[in-house]
């Protein structure tokens, strides 16, 4: 009778393997279970004597074990809505790390483009200044020359009052008694 019942738990075992491909989810858990139900219903079908209370005791461990099918299969589906509450998360913080990087870019670029404008301003202030710098240095040279003009002049023009006062009445006292 205990090898009838092993080849049988065997059979229902590699029966279970073959469907389930070792799959490790619900199914083939439920699978294996029943593959044990069915060894445990024909074991105690072959007493006479205890069949009764080993029924009894059989459907109070079939209560527990489909509670704890159930929970299992619950924890399927919770894991299934895990895993898509975090490929949710996932793909929301992808999201959100491509829009901050766009926003980040477009500030950079903002940023450049600003700087690149204070830039050129500067670039332009400078030449100004170079220009108002050489206009100064032109405008120097010419008032230097203007103030030699205008000293030159002025001895020229020292000079020509002297020769005039000297050819005027009043600058030479000639003897009266020539003219």
């Amino acid at each position: 009778m205990d090898a009838g019942l092993e080849a049988l738990l065997e059979e229902k075992l590699s029966l279970v393997e073959r469907l389930g491909n070792g799959n490790k989810g619900f199914a083939a858990a439920q699978l294996r279970a029943d593959a044990f139900r069915q060894v445990f219903d024909a074991f105690l079908h072959s007493f006479t004597t205890y069949r009764s209370l080993l029924l009894r005791i059989k459907q109070e461990y079939d209560v527990a074990l489909d509670d704890a099918l159930a929970s299992l299969y619950d924890n399927v589906h919770m894991k299934a809505e895990l895993a898509v509450v975090e490929e949710r998360m996932l793909s929301a913080v992808e999201q959100a790390r491509a829009r901050a990087l766009e926003d980040a870019g477009a500030v950079r670029k903002e940023l450049q483009d600003q700087l690149n404008m204070e830039e050129s301003k500067a670039l332009q202030a400078e030449a100004r200044c170079q220009a108002a710098e050489q206009e100064i240095g032109a405008c120097k040279v010419t008032i230097q020359q203007l103030k030699r003009d205008a000293a030159e002049l002025q001895r020229a023009n020292n000079e020509i009052r002297h020769q005039l006062l000297l050819r005027s009445t009043w600058g030479t006292s000639e003897p009266s008694g020539q003219k």
